[in-house]
């Protein structure tokens, strides 16, 4: 849903998957399915709205699925503010979503300007 929200992906999500500290489990409420998918915590630290959404959606595209043109789309997307958040919110969680955080700010390797 994250990456279908930030324009990164075309699919609908035909069931709603939230990530929890908690045990993996599903329920159903009439025709829906929600999920409930196990994580580690660190996955969950995310102070800000716009930082667990860009997170959510990267780790849905997967690490080896982040290419320069979702960077420059997130880049064009998000604000600045939400840009130096994420970068922040980041930093303790998986290492190559750092990296893209970094990108995105235009402060990694490939950052281009201002990197």
């Amino acid at each position: 849903m994250a990456a279908n929200l930030l324009g990164l992906s075309q699919q609908v999500p035909a069931k709603i998957v939230y990530r929890s500290d908690g045990p993996s489990r599903k329920i159903a409420i009439g025709n829906q399915t929600i999920v409930f998918r196990h994580t580690s915590p660190k996955h969950l630290h995310m102070d800000h709205e716009a930082s667990r959404l860009v997170a959510n959606a990267l780790r849905f595209l997967g690490k080896g699925n982040v290419d320069d043109k979702a960077i420059e789309h997130l880049r064009a997307r998000l604000t600045p503010k939400d840009k130096e958040r994420f970068l922040r919110d980041s930093r303790y969680g998986a290492d190559w979503i750092f990296g893209v955080a970094e990108r995105i700010a235009r402060r990694g390797r490939g950052g281009g300007a201002g990197a």
